[in-house]
Formats: C-alpha cells, structure tokens, sequence
C-alpha cells in the first residue's frame, strides 16, 4: 500500500454511482507523472467547504489522464490547525 500526504485545495465533490469522487487542486509532478490534480474516491465527506485547504492522508490508487487517483486515510482543515 502506497501512502502519500498531500497540503491542497478542495475544488469540488461529484457523486457517482455508489460512491463519491472529490477534486483537490494539486499541479506539478508525481513519481515522473505530470500531475493536474487528484481526484479522491471515497464515502460521503458532507463537512469538506469548497475553496478551503486541507491536510489530507491518501492511499494512493494509480495515476489516470493526468490526475491522481486516490482515497481517502485521514483528512484534516488547516483551518483547524494552531500554531
């Protein structure tokens, strides 16, 4: 299993069939692969605000058209993070 953490920012959620596709900003190059984003699959995440930035956990899945296929481990805001 290959893990990763990611620092970005939620852009929109999808529903799909029997699950849920979210897309978080992310731009530049993963293991050779220029990356456009990373779609995360997973269940329903209602609390996620679009344009906030997150912390998030992911398990990688594949890399696919440009984007980053993943689900999710552990997400947090970084609005709820204090120095």
């Amino acid at each position: 299993m290959k893990c990763f953490v990611a620092v970005t920012r939620f852009l929109k959620g999808k529903r799909q069939k029997d699950y849920f596709q979210y897309y978080f900003h992310f731009r530049g190059v993963y293991e050779g692969h220029v990356v456009q984003g990373i779609v995360v699959e997973g269940d329903s995440q209602d609390n996620l605000i679009k344009g906030e930035d997150y912390l998030l956990y992911l398990q990688f899945i594949k890399i696919e058209e440009g984007f980053i296929r993943a689900q999710f481990l552990k997400i947090k805001s970084l609005r709820n993070i204090t120095c």
